[in-house]
């Protein structure tokens, strides 16, 4: 089977994450000749033996979302160069449409959430470009692809009202950790009871709706209360921590925020056994894998309580008003102090990685064999 995958659209964030566990398992399966576009930031992350075994390999430099079409012609002649039997983008929407059969992945949550606009406060005229924005999106699945996988169920149901689609026509392949997670976990176990400080890990790239900038409030709060010894370890660009800490009112309060930038998927689970728990203040989600991260990894999860997160957590993560700092210090303030609370969620998150989540290895499985499935269908 002759498949063209394309990365080419993934440059920080969880799609990459998912494109280099897919990459790292069909990279060894012979039953494929894998035909493969990346960016330079999934090529970073992949080495030459890995890259070796693929039956083509191409990097493409990034580009904004409004230049993707002049790359629409190299993606043409590299399919009638390889004949694939079959297209996957693993996270679209690409401007091209394949003579092949196309299935692109949909993580474009925040089209589900418009209310996270006027959270935003963002001016009429920012409203108006998004919509349009979508409005072109929409079109370019519509047009350029016949199937769609997503992470969770809910964004089936989202997704089919919002294209207008058959439900079998859409597919679902739940979230999961990447494999470095298992192969550290099982060769090292970490218990990280504290000591001088609490470290919260923040494992999340910078986006408007992520809504990071909340954590800024939270520690001038922390401060003054004085919780003094609590930290919130980032990983995004150093401009968009610069910009993050300037945020803070009490400049003696800014020492709490810390920043590691961009971390690389093999590094990750280190980042996660070393801290003490896991904050995440999102305002939406088609899905996060920092979810089951938190569980795999035995740590705390706080996070933001909206109908993504509870469905994803169920009860294994204590959950807060995402727009309301002191709400936030407080649920902050509580997972600090109280120890039985934090082996109690741990232990949901436990149950709920067994019950919600599947493994890498698992996940792998499911994407072959719709991939499979899908070039015996056509």
């Amino acid at each position: 089977m002759k498949i063209l995958i394309d990365c080419s659209l993934l440059t920080i964030g969880g799609g990459v994450q998912v494109a280099l566990s897919l990459l790292l398992n069909i990279a060894k399966d012979k039953q494929f000749q894998s035909v493969v576009v990346v960016t330079h930031q999934i090529d970073q992350q992949l080495t030459d033996s890995i890259k070796n075994l693929f039956y083509a390999y191409y990097v493409l430099d990034s580009v904004p979302m409004y230049q993707k079409y002049k790359q629409a012609h190299f993606f043409s002649k590299l399919e009638e160069k390889y004949t694939p039997d079959l297209v996957f983008t693993v996270f679209g929407p690409s401007m091209w449409r394949p003579k092949a059969p196309c299935l692109q992945g949909f993580a474009l949550g925040l089209m589900f959430y418009p209310e996270v606009q006027d959270i935003l406060n963002y001016s009429l005229l920012k409203k108006i470009k998004i919509k349009i924005m979508y409005f072109i999106k929409r079109n370019l699945f519509l047009k350029n692809s016949d199937y769609y996988v997503v992470e969770t169920s809910v964004v089936k149901n989202n997704l089919k009202n919002l294209l207008n689609l058959e439900s079998n026509h859409i597919f679902v392949i739940e979230n999961s950790y990447n494999p470095y997670f298992e192969e550290y976990f099982n060769r090292k176990m970490s218990v990280k009871i504290s000591k001088d400080e609490f470290n919260f890990l923040v494992p999340s790239s910078y986006y408007p709706h992520k809504n990071l900038e909340i954590l800024a409030n939270v520690v001038d709060l922390l401060y003054i209360k004085n919780f003094k010894n609590i930290y919130f370890n980032f990983m995004i660009e150093d401009k968009y921590f610069e910009a993050l800490t300037r945020l803070v009112v009490n400049k003696n309060a800014r020492y709490m925020l810390k920043n590691f930038g961009p971390i690389t998927s093999s590094n990750l689970p280190k980042y996660y056994a070393d801290c003490d728990a896991v904050i995440l203040p999102t305002l939406a989600e088609s899905s996060t894998s920092a979810y089951p991260e938190s569980f795999i990894s035995k740590k705390p999860l706080l996070t933001s309580d909206r109908d993504f997160s509870r469905g994803l957590c169920g009860e294994a993560a204590l959950f807060f008003d995402p727009l309301d700092a002191e709400d936030i210090v407080n649920k902050v303030i509580t997972i600090y102090q109280d120890e039985k609370l934090r082996v109690a969620i741990v232990e949901k998150g436990v149950d709920q990685l067994s019950r919600v989540y599947i493994s890498a290895e698992e996940k792998w499985k499911k994407q072959k064999n719709l991939i499979q499935n899908l070039i015996d269908l056509n």
